[in-house]
């Protein structure tokens, strides 16, 4: 009996030290902490102020009409009606314990806070502007239902090491420099379903960025990558740039997996752009601008798909296969020299039209791989561009494939020039059109250019053909 009793007293003593009920709150004595429940109207006004010199959890139906002010120990929130009115951080935390929903009117205060989100979200109903700095201590999710968030001129959003930033579903308006910040290099920005406005030129300076969904950057700023660690877009994601951006990157952008870049306007690139996964990219018929200091590098075993642009200012070292195993993907694409390039490793595949100009200036077949003109497809050499085939000395003189006579070598006023290594062209329809020229090195058939039976050669009316070295046709 008497031990019952002692354990009945203890139960009750240990009971009352932590929780004590009445008929306005929760009160947690221990811990110093109010819990307001739900049913509570702050319907006042002005914004609420939350008590200081203890911790506030609100929980439930609770509501905010007139907006809130934060105490200054932990502020927990998890409310199921918007909260309306000004949200004023007042230096100190928001902690989500559930999603905060923010009514139509919903504003933020221009003071500093921090939001410990705990991969909840923040979700606004109408156009949201941010003016203070805001600094996100654990992961969250920011949801703008297809709405506006616009970044004043003074505002930042300000992601620590370690956390994840989410915006979702919504227009970011006004963003340059300084306005989203990295903390560390393991902090991540996702964005997903967003359009970004840029109003300056914007450096993601470290840290992951994860594209999901539809990414669109328009303004005619640079949108410059200089992280250190990886960029991906992710599953079935599409980076699209709208006006005439400029995109910068380094070693580590870009990781996808077969993804998409897509830009509504001439995309400029002044600096490296290095493909670490599969990517395909779609002009949508608009050029891509190499600057002086820019190249697309193609990592090992990966295949990028350029489709449907103007590569404009093409020369040496602007377009880099990686190794042996690198491939590019051209697919209804013309190419401007702007110097002599050579394609030195690798393999390229021509779908559709692929049209080579630059007069002047040649185009250098260096690798030791295949590559292909595929079935339906033409490549055509323009008029005064010298297509040159120079793989290493002693090596296959048969490199370049047409997979069927569907697939077209189309010589338009332009040269075809083999090394003392030959050309053989197995199958095939070759063109030749206006004054072409036929030049090879070698002294016989095997170090000429070589047409076998299988090629089909056609004549455009009024063209002629002028020989140098060793031709033959079969």
């Amino acid at each position: 009996m008497e031990q019952k009793f002692l354990r009945l007293t203890l139960f009750i003593l240990f009971s009352s030290f932590f929780v004590c009920l009445n008929s306005e709150s929760l009160e947690f004595l221990y811990t110093n902490t109010t819990a307001f429940k739900g049913g509570t109207d702050f319907s006042t006004a002005a914004a609420y102020e939350m008590p200081t010199g203890q911790n506030n959890y609100y929980i439930g139906h609770i509501w905010f009409p007139a907006g809130f002010k934060l105490g200054d120990q932990i502020n927990g929130l998890n409310v199921f009606p918007k909260v309306g009115g000004e949200i004023d951080f007042n230096h100190n935390t928001l902690t989500l314990t559930g999603d905060l929903l923010l009514a139509s009117n919903g504003s933020i205060a221009p003071n500093f806070g921090r939001v410990d989100g705990n991969g909840y979200s923040i979700i606004f109903s109408d156009d949201l502007s941010i003016t203070p700095t805001i600094r996100f201590i654990d992961d969250t999710i920011i949801d703008g239902n297809n709405n506006p968030m616009t970044l004043g001129a003074n505002s930042k959003l300000w992601v620590d090491s370690g956390v994840t930033l989410t915006l979702q579903n919504m227009i970011i308006k006004d963003l340059s420099d300084g306005k989203i910040v990295m903390g560390g290099t393991d902090s991540q920005l996702s964005l997903d379903n967003v359009t970004i406005w840029l109003d300056g030129d914007y450096s993601f300076t470290q840290g992951n960025l994860f594209v999901h969904n539809d990414v669109n950057i328009a303004g005619n700023y640079a949108f410059k990558y200089e992280s250190l660690q990886d960029g991906y877009l992710v599953d079935d994601s599409r980076l699209l740039f709208i006006d005439k951006v400029t995109i910068e990157g380094n070693d580590y952008f870009v990781k996808g997996d077969g993804n998409k870049i897509i830009f509504e306007d001439e995309l400029q690139v002044p600096a490296t752009l290095r493909f670490k996964n599969d990517m395909i990219i779609d002009g949508n018929d608009n050029p891509l601008i190499l600057g002086a200091s820019g190249n697309l590098f193609v990592d090992n075993g990966v295949t990028v798909t350029l489709q449907n642009m103007i590569i404009k200012d093409l020369s040496d070292g602007k377009i880099i296969m990686g190794d042996l195993n690198s491939q590019l993907v051209l697919d209804n694409v013309v190419i401007w020299l702007d110097g002599d390039y050579s394609f030195t490793q690798g393999s390229f595949f021509v779908h559709n039209d692929v049209i080579i100009s630059g007069s002047s200036h040649t185009f250098k077949y260096q690798s030791d791989e295949n590559s292909f003109i595929m079935k339906q497809s033409k490549l055509n050499i323009d008029n005064g561009v010298r297509f040159s085939y120079e793989p290493t000395p002693g090596n296959d003189d048969d490199y370049l494939v047409m997979i069927d006579n569907t697939s077209y070598l189309y010589l338009k006023g332009s040269t075809l020039y083999a090394q003392d290594s030959g050309l053989v062209l197995d199958t095939g329809t070759v063109i030749f059109d206006d004054l072409v020229t036929l030049s090879a090195d070698g002294q016989s058939v095997a170090s000429g250019i070589e047409f076998k039976p299988n090629i089909t050669a056609i004549m455009v009316p009024g063209s002629n053909v002028q020989v140098y070295g060793v031709i033959d046709f079969n």
